[in-house]
């Protein structure tokens, strides 16, 4: 989901605060790179519940910054806008025949946004890693996957902006596609699915 369908960059979104930057770093490091926030992404609670202890440590300027993101990660587009030309991408390929399916490492609040974001309702079935505990590029997350939706890794092809998940997927036996929407258009996505074959 995060720079395929969505724009995932924390840069941007600390941006939107008035920050320095050794604020910047200290919610970098403390929030964004802690093991807490993959566990939030393995179903284990909400991020402001998750950091509540590591928040307390936080002056009361940043310990705000970091409840604000809460209130709007993983349920809100504000800081995650779609990517322009999706959804029309999406349609074109459900119109040629191919299933859809949105394999991602995300958190709780993510049942909340799909119901408010539209672009959800074109997928044919959701693997979301909170509700499995697995995430990318764990080879459990892709099998369980599979198995969910009684899919044969051959016949599928993945699309994900990590080289690390693209590597997870290859060694599960599905074919995948590297793409970052924060370096291409979709047209260049297209261009990607044209090559092998997909939407000629």
């Amino acid at each position: 989901m995060g720079n395929v369908i969505l724009k995932y960059d924390v840069d941007a979104m600390l941006d939107s605060f008035s920050l320095t930057d050794d604020e910047k770093n200290i919610l970098l490091e403390k929030i964004f790179l802690s093991p807490l926030w993959k566990d939030a992404d393995r179903g284990y609670g909400f991020r402001d519940v998750l950091f509540h202890e590591t928040v307390k440590e936080f002056s009361e300027k940043l310990r705000k910054v970091f409840y604000a993101l809460c209130a709007v990660y993983d349920f809100e587009l504000r800081f995650m806008p779609l990517n322009d030309g999706i959804s029309e991408l999406i349609a074109d390929l459900k119109a040629a025949g191919y299933n859809v399916y949105l394999l991602s490492n995300v958190g709780l609040g993510f049942h909340l946004l799909k119901e408010k974001c539209p672009v959800f309702s074109q997928f044919d079935g959701f693997y979301i890693s909170c509700d499995h505990g697995y995430i990318k590029p764990e080879k459990e997350a892709y099998e369980t996957f599979f198995s969910m939706f009684s899919l044969s890794p051959e016949k599928c092809l993945f699309i994900d902006d990590s080289p690390e998940n693209i590597s997870g997927s290859e060694m599960a036996g599905m074919a995948a596609i590297l793409y970052d929407m924060r370096k291409e258009s979709v047209d260049i996505l297209r261009n990607k699915l044209s090559k092998k074959n997909i939407l000629n």
